[in-house]
């Protein structure tokens, strides 16, 4: 078996447990004007920092690889040098020379082996193995489990304040568009009773709503699940195809719900978790979630919310 082989076969070994991370970028930033570029930066911001957090054990694992590569190859060069340290000698020029040649070596030397195929394999191979071996241990591997399960949480949250800003935002700069809130059935049954409007509601906002509809139906009607997301942006956007791709609504709906476990259930399985998702895991069973669990949840996030922008951008 060749370096590349093994290099490859223990990082695909590697990922049963650990996030290789990779940055998301939101191409309708640059397009939108404002609120809506600060709300898809925020987005942006908001997904890579998740990414950030749950792919900290590799990050950590990546620099001790490289570390340690620096470290022989500067020893080397130091025994190279032929500089024999003198203890308490004073200052000597030459040395201080010498050290430092070796040093400019050194780096010269790491840089091209960084950018090598071999040193390429070698940091692959050896940051791999380290995080198999600290998978094994039963403390490390937990503490990656559970960022994992945060990463989860985070991301729905990331998902759920990108779909209520832009909801607001639309509604507060165009409040005609709440009608069709009213003509779209799913839509209908959550907003129908928060457009009939009370003295009280109006009270609630100053008696103008012009420029403060999606402030009010935001505080009336949450969007904290897949469904009410899907209801409220398919009433506001006909016709887009927005949540045409079944296996992505899908993916939402057991991440809303896997969020619901992590963070009323301490991760264990309920019966409201079996019926959403469809689950067959026995209730109380600690809920797992590998990396490309990870990654397909936050495929289907990047997914949706780059749509929305997107159909923003084309208003």
């Amino acid at each position: 078996m060749s370096d590349g082989d093994e290099a490859f076969d223990m990082a695909l070994k590697m990922r049963q447990w650990f996030l290789v991370p990779h940055a998301v970028s939101i191409p309708a930033i640059d397009k939108l004007g404002p609120p809506y570029a600060q709300i898809a930066s925020a987005f942006q911001s908001n997904i890579n920092g998740t990414i950030t957090v749950v792919s900290v054990p590799f990050a950590m694992a990546q620099a001790n690889t490289s570390d340690r590569a620096f470290q022989r190859i500067s020893t080397a060069e130091r025994i190279r040098s032929g500089v024999r340290p003198k203890a308490g000698a004073e200052y000597d020029p030459q040395e201080h020379e010498a050290i430092n040649a070796a040093m400019l070596r050194a780096g010269s030397r790491f840089a091209e082996w960084y950018t090598s195929k071999a040193g390429h394999d070698e940091l692959i191979r050896e940051t791999s193995r380290y995080l198999i071996d600290a998978a094994s241990h039963e403390q490390m591997g937990g503490a990656a489990a559970q960022l994992l399960l945060h990463g989860m949480s985070s991301l729905w949250t990331t998902f759920e304040v990108l779909a209520r800003d832009l909801f607001e935002a639309r509604l507060n700069s165009h409040p005609q568009e709440a009608k069709r809130l009213i003509e779209q059935p799913d839509a209908k049954k959550r907003y129908e009773r928060h457009l009939r409007f009370t003295l009280d509601d109006l009270a609630s906002v100053g008696f103008d709503l012009s420029a403060q509809m999606g402030t009010y139906l935001t505080q009336m009607q949450d969007l904290s699940d897949f469904i009410s997301v899907r209801a409220a942006f398919e009433a506001l956007f006909p016709d887009r195809g927005l949540f045409a791709n079944a296996a992505t609504n899908k993916r939402l709906v057991t991440l809303n719900a896997q969020r619901h476990l992590i963070v009323h259930q301490g991760g264990r399985v309920d019966a409201r978790y079996q019926k959403a998702t469809g689950s067959n895991a026995p209730i109380g069973l600690r809920l797992e979630v590998t990396p490309e669990e990870f990654d397909l949840s936050l495929h289907a996030c990047v997914e949706v919310g780059n749509a929305l922008l997107q159909c923003i951008v084309e208003l």
